[in-house]
């Protein structure tokens, strides 16, 4: 399986998702880390999103994995963001994107 590479804080992390299919346990958004929607994501800024830059606060590619998560878990929008850990809103590329 191919890995996924991502840099954090200046350091280079690499996984794959053999790590995880073989734990007893494992957080849905390590599963979305290897989920590439970004074709899906694509289209819907293009179809539903007009050119106000409010919009793209948050990638559209993390705000689809996080109605997974919501949808998963059986939370609340607020909830879900709460739940979330650190490393799951890395992993689910919960970073501002640069002003425009």
């Amino acid at each position: 399986m191919s890995k996924n590479s991502m840099l954090y804080k200046g350091v280079l992390f690499e996984d794959s998702l053999d790590n995880y299919l073989s734990r007893e346990s494992t957080s849905i958004c390590q599963f979305l880390y290897f989920l590439c929607i970004d074709d899906i994501a694509k289209h819907i800024e293009r179809t539903f999103y007009t050119n106000k830059s409010w919009h793209f606060k948050y990638s559209v590619s993390s705000m689809i994995k996080l109605f997974v998560v919501k949808c998963f878990r059986k939370l609340s929008y607020d909830k879900a963001i709460s739940s979330l850990t650190e490393e799951e809103t890395i992993l689910l590329s919960f970073l501002m994107k640069p002003a425009r």
